[in-house]
C-alpha cells in the first residue's frame, strides 16, 4: 500500500467529501463544516498549516487538518512555555479503509509534514481525542503522545513535545 498526504483539489473534493468514519466513531471526529471553517480561518489569518487528504494507492482514505496557533490560557500547563502549538484536528480514516495500518502510516506522515515546516520541530503538537476512543489513544501513545490530564468535556488533550518529535 502506498500511503500519502495530498491536498484537497477540484479533482478530488467530491470523492473526499464522501469519506466518513465508522458509525460508532462519528462522535469522535469533527464534521467537514467545522474542519473547512478552521482551514479557512487559518488561511485568512496567514497561519502555517494545511488540510491534507490521506490517500491509499491514490484513492482518498482519510483527512487531517494541521495548523500552528497561539497557545490559549486554558490549555495544558506544559504548552504554556512554548507560546505556540501545532494542532492536529479532524484526523480520521474512512470506515472502509480501517484495520489496514493506514492510520499509523498516516500519523507518521503527519508528524513528518509538521516537522517540514520552518519551525515544525520547535513547538509541541497537540490533539484532542475522545476518552472512549481507545484505538486512537493507543495509536497516539505509540507515536510518542501522552495524555496531559486536561479534559474538555469527553475529550482528552494529548501532547507530543518537541524534544521527542520523530
Amino acid at each position: 500500500m502506498n500511503i500519502k498526504l495530498t491536498t484537497l483539489s477540484f479533482e478530488n473534493y467530491e470523492e473526499v467529501l464522501e469519506l466518513k468514519p465508522m458509525d460508532n466513531q462519528r462522535t469522535f471526529v469533527e464534521d467537514w463544516a467545522t474542519i473547512l471553517a478552521f482551514a479557512y480561518i487559518g488561511v485568512a489569518n496567514g497561519l502555517d498549516g494545511e488540510l491534507c487528504i490521506i490517500t491509499c494507492d491514490d484513492k482518498p482514505a482519510g483527512r487531517v487538518l494541521i495548523g500552528k496557533i497561539e497557545v490559549e490560557p486554558q490549555e495544558p500547563e506544559v504548552l504554556q512555555k512554548y507560546g505556540q502549538v501545532w494542532r492536529v484536528m479532524g484526523f480520521f480514516i474512512d470506515g472502509k479503509w480501517q484495520g489496514k495500518g493506514i492510520g499509523s502510516a498516516a500519523l507518521k506522515l503527519i508528524l513528518n509534514k509538521i516537522s517540514s515546516f520552518p519551525d515544525g520541530k520547535k513547538y509541541p503538537i497537540a490533539l484532542e481525542v475522545e476518552d472512549a476512543n481507545e484505538n486512537a489513544k493507543q495509536l497516539y501513545q505509540k507515536m510518542g503522545f501522552y495524555d496531559t490530564g486536561v479534559r474538555y468535556g469527553e475529550s482528552c488533550v494529548y501532547v507530543k513535545l518537541p524534544e521527542v518529535l520523530l
